[in-house]
């Protein structure tokens, strides 16, 4: 009993040590990711009116791909009680399947589009350092999924990694 108390106290310091020395050292997320795309787009030296349609852009490709993500939670749904259910019909199975696909090519094709319509704005100058900063940002975001706390969804019925 003693030694347990022991260990839990032990353990209880280590972690309130780590967090303090991972505040103290700039770990947190905003730290880190929260100001590192403003200098980023100063050093593009957008005029007024590249950002004001580069925001509704943004805006417009945001609004319409939570749309598409109600889409796929919904036929999820649909998906997961259709197996669920005695009477399983593999046809209506395949059907939501093809409902997926849909989505995930209107998924593309949204971020096309924005991608098409940014591309339209910018300079060849501003679109270079566009493209650097979205390859920056798509390795960091590999990284950190790769050390995400939360365990992977798995299962055979799950979705597939989709980028909103």
């Amino acid at each position: 009993m003693r030694k347990m108390t022991i260990s839990m106290i032990i353990t209880l310091i280590l972690l309130i040590s780590a967090m303090a020395f991972a505040k103290g050292q700039g770990f947190h997320r905003e730290n880190n990711f929260g100001n590192r795309e403003q200098p980023k787009m100063e050093t593009m030296n957008l005029t007024d009116s590249q950002m004001l349609q580069l925001n509704i852009i943004k805006a417009d490709q945001r609004r319409r791909l939570i749309r598409l993500k109600a889409d796929m939670d919904f036929i999820e749904i649909k998906k997961k009680q259709i197996v669920m259910n005695r009477k399983f019909n593999p046809e209506t199975y395949k059907a939501e399947i093809k409902k997926t696909m849909e989505i995930i090519n209107k998924v593309e094709m949204v971020n096309f589009d924005s991608i098409d319509k940014t591309r339209k704005i910018l300079t060849d100058e501003q679109w270079k350092i566009f493209c650097k900063m979205s390859s920056k940002k798509k390795r960091r975001s590999s990284q950190e999924n790769n050390f995400s706390r939360r365990p992977k969804r798995g299962g055979e019925y799950s979705r597939p990694a989709m980028e909103y």
